[in-house]
């Protein structure tokens, strides 16, 4: 079970504001992992953060936005095994299923 670590906002993550809710693993009821919701002032952070990182972000050349997105595919590809389990426990589907989501989002970035 992992425990929540809060907003990633900017680059950092900070801590947890909102109320505090837990996700099950619906076939066995473990708990999964203990999040919060955020509050109307971590939204309004995470809104200006975009807005501020956007200009930046636009400012890129094709190339380099690809090779952002190519190196974000890298590290989903490197975690596909925790990933497949998180979501077989959180969503109770089976391990093969699971697998089959994290491939389509691989999929989507060739």
């Amino acid at each position: 079970m992992n425990e929540a670590l809060g907003d990633y906002i900017g680059g950092t993550f900070h801590g947890p504001t909102g109320e505090a809710f837990t996700s099950h693993d619906p076939a066995h009821e473990d708990r999964v992992v203990l999040e919060t919701a955020g509050d109307p002032a971590r939204v309004a952070q995470a809104t200006l953060a975009a807005a501020e990182a956007f200009g930046a972000w636009s400012a890129r050349s094709l190339d380099e936005r690809l090779e952002v997105l190519l190196r974000f595919r890298a590290a989903i590809e490197a975690r596909a095994d925790g990933l497949s389990e998180a979501i077989s426990l959180e969503m109770g589907k089976l391990r093969s299923e699971a697998r089959g989501e994290v491939g389509a989002l691989l999929g989507r970035f060739a």
